[in-house]
């Protein structure tokens, strides 16, 4: 019941973000760069393609750009810009990510440090940072990539429908620049056992 309620006490930190502002302002407000730059047009045009057909497309340059071309045109969260108004969507985006930027840390830490008050913390301090979260779940899922290369040899198929979702919800250029510290962090947390099997190997 402890580790429940720790759990919402974290969730509630992070949504800090969003009551703060509807307190002060009325509204839930961005704080982050470049947020809402040419992305959010992308994914509103694709949401009302998704609804309306491929007719939507000729918006750019009287469809002289091939909507192939376009980022996370195939993105199962892009669906959410077809159910809804694109700041809805880009804020349920926002949670979405979020939460799972909380988990993925949550699952890594609690392997590493146990279930403590300091396992909850890190993890809501890597989701409050993760930002803009238009760019998906590559950042998101990170940790729990490390986690699954640190503390699993052998992979089951839920291990490999979280990676096949996030992967959807994500690109190589949001993500490229975070793949070598992936593979050194993993490399670090492996290191003793690696040794531990080395000296077996040995003997």
């Amino acid at each position: 019941m402890k580790n429940i309620n720790l759990h919402y006490l974290a969730l509630f930190l992070l949504s800090l973000n969003y009551l703060f502002p509807l307190i002060i302002f009325n509204d839930i407000t961005l704080f982050y760069t470049d947020s809402l730059d040419s992305e959010i047009v992308y994914n509103k045009v694709i949401g009302d393609a998704y609804k309306n057909g491929f007719k939507e497309f000729n918006i750019f340059l009287n469809g002289q750009i091939n909507f192939l071309f376009l980022r996370r045109l195939f993105s199962p969260l892009i669906t959410l810009y077809a159910m809804f108004d694109a700041e809805l969507a880009y804020w349920l985006t926002d949670i979405i990510v979020k939460s799972v930027s909380y988990l993925s840390f949550f699952i890594l830490a609690k392997k590493i440090l146990g279930k403590n008050i300091s396992t909850y913390l890190v993890a809501v301090l890597f989701a409050a940072i993760n930002t803009p979260t238009h760019h998906g779940l590559g950042l998101a899922i990170m940790p729990y990539l490390i986690y699954l290369t640190y503390s699993k040899k052998e992979l089951k198929l839920k291990h490999y429908l979280t990676i096949l979702f996030a992967g959807l919800n994500t690109d190589i250029v949001s993500t490229i620049l975070s793949i070598p510290f992936l593979i050194t962090i993993s490399i670090i947390l492996k290191l003793p056992k690696l040794r531990e099997e080395f000296l077996v190997y040995i003997k």
